[in-house]
């Protein structure tokens, strides 16, 4: 099949117009115009409370409740505070949180204190938080919860540098036994949840102890 060409008989003339460049947005303009997207969405987040704490995973209870937490039950009733001089003539405040606690488990459990431990001081006023190294129940065994299946004295205690507010905030983990292996084979052992117990608790300020 052949193909017509056209030919257009008109005469060559150097007047016509220039193309014009499609327009394009600098790159510094899609740069921005993200940033502005971002920064729109999280207000959008921060404003329906996207990256607020979950309440729900913190459960507060009256002084005298029974916290049930893995294999025990703790209840706690009042602290204690008392400024106590040391021998080179300085002082410090110690904390002691007054309770209970039961073991229900079948065997003995050491309760963790300390920086990785279970529970945790909060004074409201200074806002000072401090993990207590101190532990002690009713029976001779230390740090360690005998199987007994009844409440035991119990009492948690640490230094802290803060003069005592009329309350103190105890926060307790909940402990789960599980896994910590890799693939599911190992020892199970008792580990915090996502889940914690907060209590309020008066304080009784005790007379000063000097040293002797």
């Amino acid at each position: 099949m052949r193909i017509g060409q056209w030919l257009d008989d008109k005469p060559l003339t150097d007047q016509w117009s220039q193309p014009v460049r499609p327009f394009r947005l600098p790159r510094w303009a899609w740069v921005l115009g993200i940033l502005v997207l971002l920064a729109a969405i999280i207000a959008a987040v921060f404003g329906a409370g996207g990256f607020e704490g979950r309440r729900d995973l913190i459960l507060s209870r009256q002084p005298g409740s029974v916290l049930e937490i893995g294999p025990y039950e703790i209840v706690v009733h009042h602290a204690e505070v008392q400024r106590i001089q040391e021998y080179d003539d300085t002082w410090y405040w110690e904390y002691r949180v007054i309770g209970s606690i039961t073991n229900t488990w079948h065997e003995s459990v050491s309760f963790r204190s300390g920086e990785f431990g279970w529970i945790a001081f909060r004074e409201p006023r200074s806002g000072e938080i401090v993990s207590p190294n101190g532990f002690r129940t009713s029976s001779d065994a230390v740090a360690l919860v005998p199987a007994t299946g009844a409440p035991m004295a119990a009492e948690w205690w640490e230094k802290m540098e803060s003069e005592p507010s009329a309350y103190l905030l105890v926060g307790f983990l909940d402990l789960e036994y599980t896994d910590n292996s890799l693939l599911g084979f190992g020892t199970r052992v008792w580990n915090p949840t996502d889940l914690s117990y907060q209590v309020w608790v008066p304080v009784i300020r005790l007379p000063d102890q000097p040293k002797t």
